[in-house]
């Protein structure tokens, strides 16, 4: 119980950018499964209109942020940045729901074909 407490107010606490950060990586992941996602590519993805040397300060400290409180993993190899879900983000968990639901959709198809 207190663990759930301690997340949902530290989840209260984040911006709706930020929220919104966890939200689009967990989409971004759902397409490659278990995959680390390019920053580049996120910053891409929230900000299509603007170069990427513009934003990329502003949602390096935002994912900081969700770095230090457990929402995502951080990682440089190189020159690039590489970012993943962790279990806390809560959209992590929803959209590898979508994602199961979607194969178990398509596996059933393709079961009743077969027949």
């Amino acid at each position: 119980y207190e663990y759930k407490k301690n997340l949902m107010h530290s989840w209260e606490t984040l911006t709706a950018a930020q929220q919104d950060i966890c939200k689009l990586l967990a989409a971004l992941e759902s397409e490659n499964p278990g995959s680390w996602v390019l920053f580049r590519r996120l910053t891409r993805e929230l900000y299509p209109d603007k170069d990427h040397g513009a934003v990329k300060s502003t949602i390096s400290e935002y994912t900081d942020i969700l770095r230090e409180l457990g929402f995502i993993k951080k990682i440089r190899k190189g020159k690039q940045t590489y970012i993943k879900s962790t279990d806390k983000n809560p959209y992590s968990k929803e959209m590898s729901l979508k994602t199961k639901s979607k194969i178990n959709k398509k596996s059933a198809k393709l079961d009743a074909k077969e027949l």
